[in-house]
């Protein structure tokens, strides 16, 4: 019994031996394996590894996409001789524009006033301040409109009574989708990195990695597809702006950590657990 016992505990030592040369995995079947052999289990051994080897990549991924939707920003700005007069002829003007969007179908959702202001004007020609006037300027954001059909909104509300512009942006209702595989096409490339650091280094991969998305610039994205408007009037292309979109670029980007081995680590720690195997069959026997 002395015997079976003594070898037993030889046993048990060889399988932590060979757990510290083959790593985190090997460990555990090490420890499996010592409770099995252990008399009556009242033996425990504590193992206190060295934190793990790793490796750090980042990589990054671009994609591009033809936007389909447009969002503009104009506005309408008058002037009259005193505050009442400016502003009621601005008033009269935007709802001149406001029914014109809505007579080519675009909901009053998707219409939202961005800015309105008011400042005199004056005259300093005769070497004094003389205020000669006051400006008006209402400025309203239009947004989803399908790029087939900006050009022509953008021209009927010149005809209106836009007479300023001040920005126009693009933007895709396929951002998420063109997002999600620039994701995956990043986290594959930094898979390769990895690999390609651990086998320079005399290494192996040994774990699943530990990801992080790095920022997202979400400016391209649309993300109110179904409230794009219903067209309700005719579009002549005649007189349309026209706009030429291009293409966006999404870009994704990841940071992944992966735990490594040492190859030559590797080999040892199966032989040894190789040989700690053929001992145990020995006792089984």
């Amino acid at each position: 019994m002395k015997r079976k016992v003594l070898c037993t505990t030889l046993v048990t030592a060889m399988l932590v031996c060979a757990a510290g040369l083959a790593g985190c995995s090997k460990a555990e079947e090490a420890a499996g394996a010592a409770a099995s052999l252990s008399p009556m289990g009242g033996n425990t051994v504590v193992i206190n590894n060295d934190p793990p080897m790793t490796v750090t990549v980042s990589a990054t991924s671009t994609k591009t996409v033809e936007p389909d939707m447009a969002e503009i920003t104009f506005g309408v700005v008058t002037e009259g001789d005193n505050a009442a007069d400016a502003q009621e002829k601005n008033t009269k003007d935007v709802d001149a524009v406001i029914e014109k969007l809505k007579e080519l179908g675009v909901q009053e959702k998707s219409i939202q006033t961005t800015d309105y202001y008011m400042y005199p004007k004056y005259d300093y020609n005769s070497g004094a301040e003389t205020l000669i006037g006051y400006t008006v300027t209402t400025s309203l954001t239009v947004k989803d409109l399908t790029i087939e059909d900006a050009g022509e909104i953008l021209a009927e509300c010149v005809r209106a009574g836009i007479n300023n512009i001040s920005s126009l942006r693009y933007s895709s209702s396929r951002y998420d989708e063109v997002y999600q595989e620039a994701l995956k096409e990043a986290a594959a490339a930094a898979a390769v990195k990895a690999e390609v650091l651990a086998e320079a280094s005399g290494s192996q991969i040994s774990d699943v990695p530990t990801i992080t998305e790095g920022a997202q610039n979400t400016i391209y994205r649309y993300d109110n597809a179904a409230g794009a408007y219903a067209e309700n009037a005719a579009m002549d292309e005649e007189k349309s702006v026209s706009l030429q979109a291009g293409e966006l670029q999404i870009t994704a980007q990841v940071t992944a950590t992966y735990k490594v081995t040492s190859l030559e680590a590797i080999a040892d720690g199966a032989d040894v657990a190789a040989e700690a195997a053929e001992a145990a069959e020995d006792i089984a026997g």
